[in-house]
Formats: C-alpha cells, sequence, structure tokens
C-alpha cells in the first residue's frame, strides 16, 4: 500500500475512535503563528498518547503508526519515528510508499549519519520505486560524500525534475545540487525548472 493510502486510512479509521477525530480537527483548526505554538504542541502530544493508547488495542493499525510516524518526525523525536516506521515495515516490508520515509528517519536518529541500515532501506525503497524522491535524497548525498559529484548532480536533478519547482523540496535540492557542482569546479546556477514536464 502507498503511503497516500496508509495516510488515507489512518484519517478515516479515525473514525471509530472519537477522541483522536476531535484531537485531528483541532489540531488541524490551530492558526499558524508563534502566539499558537504552545496549543500547537500541547494538542500534538495529546494526538500522539491518543494514538498510543489506540494501537496499545489494536497494533495492527498501519494507518495510526503511519500518523504517529510523521508527528513524531515533525517534532524531532526521531527514535519513537523509527519504532513507529518499524513496525509498518514489520507487518507490510514490501509497502514502498513509506521505505524512503523510513529510511530518512533512520539517518536523522542517527545524527545524520548514513549507517548501513540507512542504506539497506534507501536501496530497498529505490528498487521498489525508483522514483521514491527521499530516498533519491538520501542516495544523493551517499554518492556526495563519497566524492562521486557528478551522480550525486544526476540524482538530485532527477528528484529535483520529479518534485518539481514549487516542492517544499526544491531548495535544498537546487543547494545541494549547487555544492555539488561547485566541488566539480562547475557551478551554473541551477534552474529549478529544468527537465521538469509541465505537461
Amino acid at each position: 500500500m502507498a503511503a497516500g493510502g496508509y495516510w488515507a486510512y489512518a484519517k478515516l479509521g479515525a473514525t471509530d475512535d472519537l477522541a483522536i477525530t476531535a484531537l485531528i480537527d483541532k489540531r488541524y483548526s490551530i492558526p499558524a503563528g508563534a502566539d499558537n505554538d504552545a496549543l500547537w504542541q500541547e494538542t500534538t502530544v495529546e494526538l500522539i498518547t491518543a494514538l498510543e493508547k489506540a494501537l496499545d488495542k489494536d497494533s495492527s493499525n498501519l494507518g495510526y503508526w503511519l500518523y504517529l510516524a510523521r508527528l513524531e518526525t515533525e517534532r524531532g523525536f526521531y527514535p519513537q519515528a523509527v519504532r513507529a516506521y518499524g513496525e509498518i515495515y514489520k507487518r507490510e516490508p514490501e509497502g514502498a510508499g513509506v521505505l524512503g520515509e523510513y529510511a530518512q528517519v533512520v539517518f536523522l536518529a542517527a545524527n545524520n549519519q548514513l549507517v548501513p541500515e540507512v542504506l539497506r532501506l534507501m536501496k530497498a525503497a529505490l528498487e521498489a520505486n525508483p522514483e521514491d524522491t527521499t530516498a533519491l535524497g538520501l542516495a544523493g548525498l551517499y554518492a556526495y560524500r563519497e566524492e562521486n559529484y557528478q551522480v550525486a548532480v544526476d540524482i538530485w536533478s532527477k528528484a529535483l525534475s520529479i518534485d518539481g519547482p514549487n516542492s517544499p523540496s526544491a531548495q535544498v535540492l537546487m543547494a545541494s545540487i549547487q555544492a555539488a557542482k561547485t566541488k566539480l569546479g562547475d557551478a551554473p546556477e541551477v534552474d529549478a525548472h529544468a527537465g521538469h514536464d509541465h505537461a
């Protein structure tokens, strides 16, 4: 099942749990802004607690595990996120939609080190879906750290083409491509639209 499917299932499954439904609605109704940060964090913790209680009763709910994993990642609790993604992987190891996310959070939990488990998950993600841009980002980083700068440029350029110039990852990808080109001694300005299909 793709990541989007898990996410939809999380929201649909929550209708059976009024507490979780109410907290989801509350969280997404909080206006953005520093004045609401405390309320946002408080509601996030309440939602995480509710999800954990629900999973204690039914640990097979992949939607809840994914919701929990993403919430923990969002607040920087990476070991907890690794555990949640691990529960999904344990139940559905071929779940290509979350392998890239799982690899990334293991990377973050390892203090941004490309430990063997990150590389294993990254490769599995790309074998299952060669256009997994999260996994491509890690693959580009691996090439960069191995001083294979042209390979890094090619991989990150592919990720940028897939995600598009207006994606949340675009600025990071462009900066990474620029850094790799600088290492190559050839650093023209990166065009975010290069290779992007506007059709």
